[in-house]
């Protein structure tokens, strides 16, 4: 296990606010430099500096074509969200009851507000590349706006806000929480998916996304919207521990700050101790020889059907 060099951040925590910490990794998933350092007071891990000179143009123009290469989603993408969209949905469905306002932020291709919709929901999206938020619209009637987070503004309070896998995309998280805060309702929730950054079904180099900007322990993720005002109704590893689902609700009365659990240095051992039980991991071999027969079920399955076909089908199966 390497020596931890200790730095300043050319940006602050935004839990403790604090520029102390030390780096996790300087090179991304595709060994392309980016710098991950963990905070020595909250034990959050960040990107620093930030790679973009603008981040909401790069995911409003560049995120979809550099993540998956197509500026709307292929045939087997619908499938597969579709069926993820069905998973959130069970683990779900007791934070949303049946008369809830739903805002689906980063609400992409809009399968979840399709199936959302389709069970009864009052539900509407938010994202900020146009061009998938038209696909959703001219193939699923989805209605989302589209603009950055920053700059989105209505009249209406929402029940519950969904983020999954968006959170972490956020440059500026705090204020993108606090933004969306205001238009929740008084017992408002929000639902967040984020990919779990201790977990060890991902190698250690594939943790490092040049998009990712934040990446969420439980801890750390609790701490941050408790920060902001929010109790934890849930915070923990789903399925196969790879990503973290937090449930927040609004507190009636200031929140203390939530101390560090684990030192920095507790937090890269374990993460360095994952790097080399990765590849001795059973499940990690059986997912990588499942992964083309995957690919090539959703293709077979998909082909030749619209975007509407394919989740009535899937959703029909599993009403």
């Amino acid at each position: 296990m390497p020596a931890f060099k200790a730095i300043t951040t050319t940006r602050p925590c935004p839990i403790s606010g604090s520029s102390s910490a030390l780096i996790v990794a300087e090179r991304d998933r595709h060994g392309k430099e980016l710098r991950n350092v963990i905070s020595t007071e909250s034990g959050l891990i960040f990107v620093d500096p930030v790679p973009f000179n603008d981040t909401e143009k790069f995911y409003r123009d560049d995120y979809r074509l550099s993540y998956k290469g197509v500026d709307e989603p292929r045939k087997k993408h619908i499938y597969r969200a579709g069926v993820a969209a069905l998973r959130r949905l069970n683990r779900l469905i007791k934070y949303l009851p049946q008369k809830s306002r739903i805002l689906d932020v980063g609400s992409s291709s809009g399968e979840l507000l399709y199936l959302l919709k389709n069970r009864g929901y009052d539900c509407e999206g938010l994202e900020v590349n146009r061009g998938y938020a038209e696909f959703a619209h001219q193939e699923l009637n989805i209605e989302a706006t589209v603009t950055p987070v920053s700059q989105f503004a209505t009249e209406k309070t929402y029940d519950v806000i969904t983020m999954i896998h968006v959170l972490e995309h956020f440059e500026n998280p705090l204020e993108e929480i606090n933004h969306l805060a205001q238009f929740l309702g008084e017992k408002g929730t929000f639902i967040i998916e984020v990919p779990n950054v201790l977990s060890s079904s991902q190698r250690f180099l594939s943790k490092w996304h040049r998009g990712h900007l934040f990446s969420y322990s439980a801890d750390t993720l609790a701490a941050l919207f408790r920060k902001c005002g929010f109790e934890a109704l849930q915070c923990a590893p789903v399925r196969d521990g790879g990503n973290l689902l937090g449930i927040f609700q609004k507190s009636s009365s200031p929140l203390s700050p939530t101390p560090i659990k684990e030192s920095a240095e507790q937090i890269l051992a374990a993460l360095y101790t994952q790097r080399s039980r990765y590849y001795f991991r059973p499940r990690t071999w059986a997912k990588g020889c499942a992964k083309p027969f995957r690919n090539l079920y959703e293709s077979h399955i998909s082909r030749g059907k619209s975007a509407r076909q394919i989740l009535d089908s899937l959703y029909k199966d599993n009403s």
